[in-house]
């Protein structure tokens, strides 16, 4: 597996054109379906969180540390990493030209969190908002393609 900014958690084969980049486990870290990972260097000092809903444990690179929520919403966690302690990230992390955060710095991050019955709501919230947003991005792609495809026509 690999951690993309861009699309989460996804399988090697679907990042990198030949396939896997190793076929050993060696200086890999488990992870298993419902922990958290995120690349520990950043060169624009972003730090993407990813969850594990692929559904089967995977490997990820030792640059991407894992962890696991307990006793709280896991949806409202991957909300609260990715947008609410962007700040904080920034300053726990080290270096000038790339950054580095660090497990043990990550974990020192002290946040206020609303109790579990209000991460909850949030978290199923901000669920139903990536699937409206997914389902019109979708949609809009459709459409797109389905109105390429009738100007080709009307060319013809």
């Amino acid at each position: 597996m690999t951690s993309s900014q861009q699309k989460g958690l996804i399988y090697q084969s679907q990042y990198y054109s030949k396939g896997t980049v190793s076929k050993s486990n060696i200086g890999y870290f488990v992870i298993p379906r419902g922990y958290f990972t995120y690349r520990s260097r950043s060169d624009n000092g972003v730090f993407k969180f990813n969850r594990n809903d692929i559904g089967e444990t995977g490997i990820v690179s030792y640059f991407y540390p894992v962890f696991k929520i307990e006793n709280s919403d896991s949806d409202f966690f991957l909300t609260m990493l990715n947008y609410s302690i962007k700040k904080d990230l920034v300053i726990e992390s080290e270096g000038t030209g790339q950054r580095v955060l660090s497990l043990k710095k990550f974990k020192n991050i002290e946040t206020k969190i609303p109790y579990l019955s209000e991460q909850k709501r949030i978290g199923n919230l901000f669920n139903i908002l990536e699937i409206t947003i997914a389902a019109n991005e979708y949609n809009l792609k459709n459409v797109l393609s389905i109105r390429g495809r009738f100007n080709l026509h009307l060319l013809m």
